[in-house]
């Protein structure tokens, strides 16, 4: 069989030197990776019509067919030419007779001083529309799909809203196998279609392709079966060459022109699909009904972080954040959705994998204590590539040790557990032997007093299965006065004696409730500092010396 291939070229119907001028700053262009963030895979028994209608958003009569200068198309849309079974959507097309009748909704010059219509159509087909809600901006659209043969039919996958997106039009008019489009063009001004005509790829009607478009904000690129065809750029050098960039690669530093039929950037499109009769080349006598435009999926990649809301492809795993030896174990994987062609693979020393079913996850627990973990990959035909996810966990009872820091040099201790997963359900106890618990900050971290020579000092963790003690000992070695407070306690005016023979820094911290320290200079001898704005309750004094801490607390009356 023989297969033409003509590309046309790209015509610009404005005048560079005419257009304002862009300046860009040039460099890498950087952006996220690709990530699902629609899918539809038509795996229901019927449309899903949280995703899509079958009919326009326009009043009637425009609801189900288009008109161009009021020259209706030749087919009407009607719900029941849309067909899900066996995971395949079929718009499909039939020479019939119908006649659509109702009541205008809104004033038409095509249908002048009329308040309902009466239409004639010799051909019914399908369509789908996305949801009010289902919108996309910029990112991957695509959509696998088998094209009907023969005269008349002009299938199409499209993003419409003033702006528009041809993922791909095609026209059989009989002269070759099959001429397909692909391209923009807006009706929000008189701006010119960018596009591609008359791609001649052979008979498409002999099975699945896949046609994809990417917007980014550089420009469009079209592909057919992951071969980049076509690619309208968004800017122009001065001299009238393309600015044609993907992500990683270089961008000029310099004046560019900006494409004048590039999209709204920022604007948000619904999909459509549809399975039109075109007027300008009408079916003839070898025309063969009804006919079918196959749809396998439509999907939109977007980009954005792993993490986003909208991966589709995200995975996590719900499961215990601690286990015990013998338990058995259910952890689901959490996908958007699940697939029956989807399929996960798992890996643990701690656990047995005695099952997995779906998306969930049947297991023993064989780690006896310490850190465990799971590790998962989530494979789909749809996601770019393999989704991994780990995830820690506490195995039997919680292992733990601490650590301990002087504080405001002889007088406190921060006292900290470390080396344990921290959960929720954990009963924590602290026992101190010459010292005591001032203050609980959280996240295992307490503030000892030292109210002796030697401390010491146990903590003891407790879950669902078991406990375990730790303990550590602080010995008291410090030496010779660097201030002191000489009147305690004082009301509006403390009096501080600095026994060096130079300037002294300070912190003031209010125990009371923890805020950040202050700081004063204290100059050699005795010195008067105001307190009289501070809350009344107890405050530490704090400062070091050739290397040394010292601190002195005092009581605001």
């Amino acid at each position: 069989m023989k297969v033409v291939v003509t590309i046309a070229s790209l015509l610009i119907s404005q005048m560079l030197f005419g257009q304002d001028k862009v300046f860009l700053r040039g460099g890498e262009y950087v952006c996220e990776d690709l990530r699902l963030s629609f899918f539809d895979g038509f795996s229901q028994d019927s449309l899903n019509s949280d995703f899509w209608r079958t009919t326009y958003p326009f009043p009637k009569p425009y609801d189900r067919f288009l008109h161009h200068d009021c020259e209706e198309e030749l087919q009407v849309y009607r719900d029941s030419n849309v067909i899900v079974s066996n995971g395949i959507l079929s718009l499909q097309a039939r020479r019939e007779d119908f006649r659509y009748v109702d009541i205008l909704e809104k004033e038409s010059p095509c249908y002048p001083g009329l308040d309902s219509f009466n239409i004639d159509f010799d051909y019914t087909s399908g369509m789908i529309h996305s949801q009010d809600g289902v919108r996309f901006g910029k990112g991957r659209y695509e959509i696998s799909c088998k094209l009907p043969q023969g005269k008349g039919f002009w299938p199409a996958f499209w993003l419409w809203a003033i702006d528009e997106i041809d993922v791909f039009d095609d026209v059989d008019d009989n002269t070759v196998a099959d001429r397909l489009n692909v391209g923009t063009i807006s009706t929000a001004s008189p701006r010119p279609k960018c596009g591609l005509d008359d791609l001649y790829t052979g008979n498409l009607s002999q099975g699945f392709h896949i046609y994809a478009a990417e917007w980014h904000e550089y420009g469009i690129d079209f592909y057919i079966n992951s071969v980049l065809v076509y690619r309208i750029p968004r800017y122009y050098r001065l001299n009238g060459d393309p600015l044609l960039v993907q992500c990683g690669q270089y961008i000029p530093i310099g004046w560019y022109v900006e494409n004048s039929c590039y999209p709204d950037f920022d604007r948000e499109f619904p999909l459509i699909a549809n399975l039109g009769i075109t007027f300008r080349h009408p079916p003839n006598a070898s025309t063969v009904f009804p006919q079918s435009l196959e749809i396998d999926y439509i999907s939109v990649y977007e980009r954005m972080p792993v993490d986003d809301d909208r991966n589709l492809c995200g995975v996590d795993i719900d499961m215990p954040s601690t286990f015990c030896l013998g338990d058995n174990v259910v952890a689901g994987v959490l996908v958007s959705s699940w697939d029956s062609s989807d399929s996960i693979s798992v890996l643990s020393s701690d656990i047995f994998i005695d099952s997995i079913i779906n998306n969930f996850i049947y297991a023993t627990v064989i780690g006896a204590d310490g850190e465990g973990d799971i590790i998962v990959d989530y494979y789909s035909q749809y996601c770019p590539e393999v989704q991994t996810v780990q995830k820690a966990f506490l195995v039997g009872p919680p292992d733990f040790s601490l650590s301990m820091s002087e504080l405001f040099g002889c007088e406190f201790l921060t006292v900290t557990i470390v080396d344990f997963i921290s959960n929720a359900s954990d009963d924590v106890v602290w026992n101190v032997v010459g010292g005591e618990v001032v203050s609980d900050l959280g996240f295992g971290m307490v503030i000892i007093e030292v109210l002796a020579d030697n401390v010491f000092i146990e903590c003891t963790l407790t879950n669902q299965c078991g406990s375990i003690m730790r303990s550590i000992s602080y010995k008291k070695e410090c030496t010779g006065d660097i201030f002191r407070v000489v009147s305690n306690p004082v009301n509006s005016v403390l009096h501080l004696k600095n026994y060096l023979s130079q300037d002294l820094e300070l912190g003031v911290l209010d125990l009371n409730n923890g805020t950040p320290p202050a700081t004063i200079i204290v100059g050699p001898g005795i010195n008067s500092v105001s307190v009289a704005t501070m809350n009344p309750g107890v405050y530490l004094l704090f400062g070091e010396n050739a290397g040394q801490p010292y601190s002195e607390r005092f009581v605001k009356y």
